[in-house]
């Protein structure tokens, strides 16, 4: 039988599979107990929908609490993010939960459903049907089911960032949110930092201010490295001397880091070690799988934004003189995409300076440009 590695990178993972992150499930557990809105920020692929599925699952394990996730993923309007709502709850209800959730939506006769396609077919059929107040309705849900059995729903708005596209939806869903504290808990969960600055540090914004934020960094190597190590054994393998330059190379990046362990994983035959020989030959894997991507990207990219990371390759930042000079790079220019580019969660500020989110970006600019130009 073909063994199959152990390590997903492909999707949210299991939550027996979340590594470290005890502190941030605390943390939301506790305030989501309480009635309290979170903000989960993190860079893509770093874990937010893994950590949200475990939070679930250990808040099903004590009761008290369900979760109802509303991905809205690049949502495209009113009557759109009525459909993953209810989409949400057909998903995520159980038990005498769901049975009362059903009840209710039968009672809006407004098409809502946990059966079937829903409300879907009420937008297919001719002429406009109104949005509007299908969505008053499921955002008045989690008081209506409090009404009628009790109990806590937390609601986690996902990749909530998407949702300012939409005008007038922040309004409508603090004008519902603010007054349920006593039954439900929201979590609005993101990846693009300089969006969800706006949409809670701007004081012109509905929900100023309405949430403590918990940010997902990268993970800690020594939960990492004992996460690869206890994986490989599982199917009689051992990472060995590979462990360190992938550890090294993946700096704490969750998915990248899957994605340098199955790699790795894949070279090491079944009951033996790994040494220099499979990790350069992994290495070599790795690159291959993300270098179109990464290309591709890069032509996407403005010129500005294109030397900006360059020069935090070659010159540690681009505000240094000898990136102005090499690059060509105005003060001015550097500033505006180096704003750009944090804003889109490709870079991120630290006490350092600048440094790449995503670890095998860097090590991409590194290869194709060199370390100086």
């Amino acid at each position: 039988m073909t063994d199959v590695s152990p390590f997903i990178f492909d999707g949210p993972i299991p939550p027996d599979r979340v590594i470290g992150r005890e502190e941030e499930l605390d943390k939301l557990l506790a305030w989501a107990r309480e009635g309290r809105f979170l903000g989960l920020w993190a860079p893509r692929r770093f874990g937010k929908t893994s950590l949200v599925g475990k939070a679930a699952q250990l808040a099903g394990d004590v009761g008290g609490l369900t979760f109802v996730v509303v991905d809205l993923y690049a949502v495209a309007s009113l009557a759109d993010l009525v459909i993953r709502m209810e989409a949400a709850y057909r998903r995520w209800a159980t038990g005498g939960f769901r049975r009362a959730v059903a009840s209710a939506l039968r009672e809006t006769r407004l098409g809502l459903s946990l059966a079937g396609a829903g409300i879907t077919v009420a937008f297919t059929r001719p002429g406009e049907t109104d949005p509007l107040p299908a969505l008053h309705a499921l955002l008045d849900l989690p008081r209506t089911i409090a009404d009628r059995q009790g109990g806590r729903v937390v609601v986690v708005f996902d990749e909530v960032q998407d949702m300012l596209r939409l005008d007038g939806v922040e309004g409508l869903v603090r004008s519902h949110i603010q007054h349920q504290r006593e039954v439900a808990s929201y979590v609005f969960a993101g990846s693009a930092p300089g969006l969800l600055a706006e949409l809670f540090g701007d004081r012109t914004r509905p929900l100023y201010g309405q949430v403590e934020p918990v940010h997902l960094g990268p993970l800690d190597d020594d939960a990492l490295a004992d996460a690869v190590v206890r994986w490989f054994a599982a199917s009689g393998r051992d990472p060995g001397s590979g462990l360190e330059p992938l550890l090294a190379l993946v700096e704490g990046h969750p998915q990248r880091a899957m994605l340098a362990a199955h790699c790795l994983w894949e070279r090491t035959a079944a009951g033996s070690v790994a040494g220099w020989r499979e990790w350069h030959a992994a290495a070599d894997d790795l690159r291959a799988r993300v270098d179109l991507e990464f290309a591709a990207m890069w032509e996407r990219l403005p010129a500005p934004q294109q030397k900006v990371l360059r020069a935090v390759v070659a010159h540690g930042g681009p505000y240094k003189a000898e990136a102005r000079r090499v690059l060509n790079l105005a003060p001015g220019s550097a500033r505006d995409a180096s704003r750009v580019l944090i804003r889109g969660g490709d870079l991120t500020q630290t006490g350092g300076g600048l440094r790449f989110v995503d670890p095998l970006l860097g090590d991409w600019v590194r290869r194709r440009f060199g370390t100086s130009d």
